[in-house]
């Protein structure tokens, strides 16, 4: 029986998210899982939440803080998206 998992990546969109998508067999699962993959492809983008995204500890995020959670969370166009646009899919409202 093969089992499938998910990876980061932009091949296909699973459930609005994109990855990997890798058929194995039953008996590799564990292996594979050991190596990034996952059952779930919406645990792959984890959003920050807003004191983890404030990594210089100011209590206050920094454009360049807001664009670094975006593009872990997976957000589209991270790079050039308005600062506000990002704020409001991350749920950051501070």
């Amino acid at each position: 029986m093969a089992c499938v998992l998910y990876k980061c990546g932009d091949e296909k969109e699973i459930r609005g998210v994109m990855c990997k998508v890798g058929r194995f067999p039953a008996n590799q699962v564990q292996q594979r899982k050991d190596e990034g993959w996952v059952s779930d492809p919406q645990t792959l983008y984890q959003i920050p939440t807003e004191e983890d995204a404030d990594s210089n500890g100011t209590g206050k995020l920094s454009n360049q803080e807001i664009r670094a959670a975006a593009q872990v969370a997976g957000i589209e166009d991270w790079d050039t998206a308005r600062i506000k646009r990002l704020k409001k899919e991350l749920g950051y409202y501070g």
